[in-house]
This record gives C-alpha cells, structure tokens and sequence, in this order.
C-alpha cells in the first residue's frame, strides 16, 4: 500500500543495492504511476518503481515519463527518460488500467529515450534490472516484441522521434547480450550539405579511420566571416532535429538520411556565439515552453546540451523579441561544473573523467597549482577550489566536465573556438585531454579554430578551409601535412598570414629608412631578432641599389 506519509529523504546513488539486501527472493517490482507535481510516494517494499508522467508532447502523443528507482529507505536512481505507449493509441497520454502494477500487459511496450538510460539500469543488480525491463515490456531488452509495435504511429512519431533514443533502439541492445566479441567500430563519414548566407555548399568529415592517430576530431578553419561559427550552428541543429524533420533543409542536410547521432553537446565561450539554446531548436510554443521549464533542472534536454556563457534560461523580453539569455557569473559557471563533475563521478563514467584530468594535471600551469591534489577531492570540494581557479582553467575543466557528464557513445562534440582564454601549453593539453576522452566514450567532435596549435595536433585529413567569395562558400583541404607541423609554418601556410602584411615589418621599414643596422639593434637593448637584423638589411640594401 502507498504510505500517507510524507517520503523519507533520498538520495541518489550508483546502481546498487545495499550489502544486506538480497535479490535471490525478489519475485516482482512495484511500479506506480505519479502524475506531474504530485507527492512522491513510499511503499512499504523494496525495490520499487516511481514512473513520472511527463506532459511532452509529440505531434499529439504523451508518452513521457521519467523513471525512479528506490533501492530502500534512503537511496535511489534516477534512471532516466522512458517512453511508454500501447497499441492502437491514439493522441493523448497513454492510459493504464491501474496506476499501480508489477507488469505491464502484452499490448504495451517501453523504449528508454537514450543509451545512458541502458548503461544505468545494466548497473542494478542482474535479478532486478531484469524484472525492472520484463515489467515495463522493455522493447531493446526483449527485442522478440518489436514487430508488434514498431509500425505503430505513436512508435514511430513519439518512442522514437530523437536521435538519442534512435541510437538507444539500434545499440543499447548489444550491453545485454552476453560473451558479445567487440568489433572495431567502422569508418563515420560525416557528409552534410548547407549554407551560412550564401550558396549551399558540401562538407564532409571523416572520423575513425585511423586507430593509430587522432581520428576522433575534425577541424574547421578560415577566415574571419568565412561562416564556421555558422555552420557549427547549422549542424548542432539538423544533428539534434526531430528523426522526422531531417528533410526540412533550413539549416542543411545529411547526405546520408541514416546519419543519427546518439546526442549534441554545442561549447562555445564567446559571447556571440551563435549556438541555439536547447530550448530554441524545437518548433512550437509548446514544446520551447516545455523543455525551457526541464532546463530549470539540468543543463541537457532530450539528446542536446550546450555549455557555454550564454544563461540556459531567459529572462523577461518584450512582445515578438527574442528572448534575453543574460551571462553567466563565475558563481554560475562554478555551479555548472560542480553539477557536472558530481554527475560523471557518480556514473561508469568516473575513470575516463580521471584519466582526462591526469592528462591535464601534466600542463605546466596546472601542475603548479597541483590538479593532482584536486583529484582525490569529493565533488562537493570543489567549488571552493574551483572559484580561485583562473579563467583558462575554469574554462578547461568545464568543457571536460560537461563532455564526460553528457556524452554518450556516438555522440556528436561541437567546440567553437577552443583557443579562447588559453595559453598555447594549455590549449595543447586540452586537446590532448579531449583525444582520449572521445577515443574512451566513442564519440566525435568538430572544431572551429583560428588556431595552429590546435591545427599541429590534428592530422591534414581530418582539416576543412571554409572560404568565402561573395556569396559563394567552397570548401578546400590542407595541402601539407598539419600533425606535429612547426608552428611558423602552419601559421604562414595552413592560416596564409602574408608576413608583408604584419605590422613590426612596416616599423622596421621606417626604422631601417633613417638608422643604421646597429643604432637599430641599440633600441632593442642589443638584442634584436635575427629575422628582424635580416628584414633591415634587405631594406638597406634595396635602399642602396634604389640610389646607385
């Protein structure tokens, strides 16, 4: 019976059952119904199932609900997003003939809305996680039932409308086959068609071709107006888009219409940056208006989580504006990475994100202010660390933090200028850090950069110059190999920086007109530059065969 009384406190926990607890007598699971807002309830048996109503709506179909399980009085596991539908459903919520049950009938079918969702409940004991996904007529984990439900409308427009959940469908089956052989994963070409305020034009990333090199991470460069930051824009959008609206070419289209990817993390810390928020990339007043409330409660919504400076949440604006995303203060920054580090150390997820932060903890300016240390911290530690923190290394760890919190395999990692507030030594640890983590978590990420330190870490194959004639984009590859290439030359070739464009040759010119080589070098203290002593006297020289 459900208790009257308040519930006790709770508090969430890794997947598993307490020591004294037992499954070997558990005979069924307990799930109950709990309409939106209403008082979470306390059974009287342990483990039981709290399924949430949620009021999402897709294109008529409410089948959201979020899935709590209590191992005993005081502890729990948000498992996450389910959907859950019957046949023959129409518009509307699903219905049930009982709020509380201990397994669904045969005309009703679940589908958990993302892989974390799978790895969670692959946590729980075996005994439980079994008759948590039998009760619920769990379509990954009981794949014998499909066909009896996947040409229904609300399967096809509801269960599986995102990406997340399409990618849970096809892959999450795989944690629960077992003496599963690993294969090596295959090629992903990235083909994608689009346009950022002129002509459409293709681009194409490649990622995983290449196990010996980093292959996860495709880079974008050119220059200033060129449409990166635009096009990273574009694709967080068709990447995150409803399965059903990847035909509509607003902001571009995949070549390849299967081309899903399990989840979207857009980072950006510029304030212009031209990310959509999570909110923005839904198409109803209804639908902004429901994620907007869910991201009062976490920075990621349904496949698509942005980390950056921008607010999650607007404030006021007037009648037919857009809404007013204020910065965020170091105090919400603080609390962003706090969130995030907490979430990846309580998941299976914790030694990708210490690995991560000992590859960091290398980096010069870390190593000074001794990021091992930090490490063997709780989370809850952190925040007074992270505030004395400067602001290339708040921004660092945020970025890791979030990845490895929000990631999910085949997830798609979009970085808007990574270079941003930080020293070249930190810039190359970072991307180092972000190597492995993509390697460890299968994912992918796209880069947009003015930076050739970011560029030398990345091989040719995997590097785009966008560039801009008119209202014409084209899309070129590098010539000369990138990976562990000299600075200088990246710069002067990969950037084409024109040194006779670059302001100390037009001071030497005027200095080398009026001054000998040695009252020039006196102005330096004696220690000029051997290439700016050979600039003056080529000048000189020019000078002198000018007047001969």
């Amino acid at each position: 019976m459900l208790s009257e009384l308040d519930p006790v406190e709770t508090r969430q926990v890794r997947p598993s059952l307490p020591k004294k607890s037992s499954t070997s007598d558990l005979e069924s699971i307990l799930f109950v119904i709990v309409e939106r807002g209403e008082r979470t309830p306390r059974e009287q048996h342990y483990p039981y199932v709290t399924l949430e109503r949620d009021p999402w709506d897709d294109y008529t179909f409410r089948t959201l609900f979020s899935l709590t399980i209590y191992l005993d009085r005081t502890s729990m596991v948000r498992i996450g997003d389910v959907k859950i539908m019957k046949l023959g459903q129409g518009g509307g919520p699903t219905s049930f003939v009982d709020r509380r049950f201990k397994g669904l009938p045969v005309n009703y079918c679940s589908l958990g809305q993302s892989y974390t969702y799978y790895n969670l409940v692959k946590e729980l004991p075996a005994k439980v996680a079994d008759m948590l996904l039998r009760g619920i007529n769990d379509v990954v984990y009981r794949p014998g039932i499909r066909d009896a439900f996947e040409d229904e409308e609300v399967f096809q427009l509801s269960l599986l409308r995102t990406g997340s959940a399409m990618t849970a469908f096809r892959d999450a089956p795989n944690l629960f086959i077992s003496g599963l052989v690993q294969v090596s994963e295959p090629t992903v070409i990235l083909g994608f068609n689009t346009d950022v305020g002129g002509g459409t034009f293709p681009i194409r990333f490649i990622f995983n071709d290449s196990p010996n090199l980093p292959d996860r991470i495709n880079a974008i460069i050119g220059y200033n107006g060129s449409g990166k930051t635009q096009l990273m824009a574009n694709l967080a959008m068709v990447a995150t888009a409803s399965i059903h609206r990847r035909n509509v070419d607003e902001y571009g289209v995949f070549e390849d219409a299967a081309t899903i990817f399990s989840s979207v993390i857009a980072i950006s810390y510029s304030a212009f940056d031209t990310f959509a928020m999570p909110d923005e990339i839904w198409h109803t007043d209804r639908e902004r208006s429901m994620v907007s409330a869910r991201l009062r409660l976490g920075a990621s919504t349904f496949g698509y989580t942005y980390c950056g400076l921008r607010r999650l949440v607007s404030v006021g604006s007037q009648e037919n504006s857009p809404p007013v995303r204020p910065l965020k203060s170091i105090e919400d920054l603080t609390a962003d990475f706090t969130i995030a580090l907490d979430i990846a150390q309580g998941s299976d997820k914790g030694a990708v994100l210490t690995k991560a932060l000992q590859s960091l903890g290398r980096e010069p300016s870390f190593g000074r202010i001794g990021l091992d240390r930090f490490l063997a911290m709780e989370s809850t530690n952190w925040h007074s660390q992270f505030e004395k923190l400067s602001t290339g290394h708040k921004i660092v760890l945020n970025i890791i933090a979030h990845i490895v919190c929000y990631s999910e395999p085949k997830s798609l990692v979009l970085i808007d200028e990574p270079e941003s507030h930080l020293h070249p030594s930190l810039l190359s640890a970072f991307m180092n850090s972000l190597s492995g983590i993509l390697r460890d978590l299968d994912c992918f990420a796209v880069i947009a950069t003015h930076s050739p330190v970011v560029i030398q870490e990345i091989p040719r194959r995997y590097v785009r110059v966008l560039k801009r004639i008119g209202n014409s984009t084209r899309v070129e590859e590098v010539v000369q190999e990138t990976f562990a290439e000299n600075i200088g030359s990246l710069t002067s070739s990969v950037f084409d920086l024109d040194s006779t464009a670059t302001d100390f040759h037009e001071v030497l010119r005027n200095l080398a007109e009026n001054r000998s080589l040695e009252e020039i070098d006196t102005i330096f203290g004696g220690e000029m530059s051997i290439q700016g002593r050979a600039y003056v006297r080529s000048i000189q020289r020019q000078l002198r065969d000018s007047n001969a």
